[in-house]
């Protein structure tokens, strides 16, 4: 028997009075009825959604006001003018599996600053916000055509001293591509920037390695894949950098990019490609016909990392 059946037409018992209690238990109502019939147990359980119900709303209360006193504190670590300290609000945003609606304009106000690490972060949560935070996408677009200062060149052979601008370059060409290709139908005016990357990625400036740094190339992971080897001896080519950040962005758009077709095929099969390069032509050519990537992409953007 449930709780309509016994009190169908009544909303509310507050202000009931005790004589009132008895005059109308007194009556052979069918509510009333219904009322003795209940067991012990039935009032029980009725007793217990008395009291437990108020307890429950007063904690979810408890609950949403320790949630906005965590927001209010992220965002007053945002909005911090130590760097540091807001990279290490963005990183414990990013463990967070609650939705980042709260940090919108907060970070969208944070990508107008110059492309930094920091930006690579707040374009991860941007990605994570998604369609919502389609407002940032004229900035991210200016993002994802930055690139680095020109190096000065030696011997004629144009050089870099540390890898870094170019590696951040290509970290910012990733994050961009991906937050587009998670703001809908906005986010696609990528598609032709990142394939006119494919085409022409920038000039070959080439950083070289030190000798301590290849007696153990598995320990620098990604960057040891991109190796290449000329007179002055080992070296990474920004172009190589640049052209798997571009792939890996393009890839995140799945059939919408399937324009991109012709340039990917032709890295793919360019002898000069890098095999990882070429690995992920593949792969991003394999995304842009069966949107496989786009399926990957959007099935982890609903799990808990």
């Amino acid at each position: 028997m449930s709780v309509s059946d016994i009190i169908p037409h009544c909303s509310s018992t507050e202000g009931a009075s005790s004589a009132w209690t008895k005059h109308i238990w007194s009556k052979d109502t069918p509510v009333v009825s219904n009322m003795k019939k209940l067991s012990l147990d039935t009032w029980i359980a009725i007793a217990c959604i008395a009291f437990v119900a108020p307890v429950i709303a007063q904690e979810k209360s408890r609950c949403q006001n320790l949630s906005d006193f965590a927001n209010q504190e992220f965002l007053q670590r945002l909005r911090s003018a130590d760097s540091n300290t807001r990279i290490a609000a963005l990183k414990d945003l990013q463990r967070l599996e609650t939705a980042l609606v709260f940090a919108q304009p907060t970070l969208i106000s944070l990508l107008q600053q110059p492309p930094s690490r920091e930006t690579v972060q707040v374009m991860r949560l941007l990605r994570r916000i998604g369609p919502d935070a389609a407002e940032a996408v004229p900035r991210l677009h200016e993002i994802l055509k930055f690139t680095a200062q020109a190096p000065e060149t030696r011997d004629d052979v144009p050089i870099l001293e540390s890898p870094d601008p170019w590696q951040l370059v290509a970290d910012l060409r990733t994050a961009a591509g991906l937050a587009m290709a998670e703001m809908g139908k906005p986010g696609e005016t990528a598609i032709p920037t990142l394939i006119e990357m494919l085409k022409d990625p920038g000039p070959s400036l080439r950083s070289y390695r030190k000798p301590r740094k290849l007696a153990a190339p598995s320990a620098e992971g990604y960057a040891a894949m991109l190796y290449r080897r000329d007179d002055h001896g080992v070296y990474v080519d920004h172009r190589d950098m640049l052209l798997a950040g571009t792939l890996s962005g393009l890839a995140a758009f799945g059939q919408r990019a399937k324009s991109a077709e012709p340039a990917l095929a032709a890295i793919r099969d360019d002898p000069e490609t890098l095999p990882l390069v070429a690995h992920l032509a593949k792969e991003t050519l394999r995304a842009v016909i069966t949107n496989e990537s786009r399926q990957r992409s959007t099935a982890r953007s609903n799990d808990p990392d």
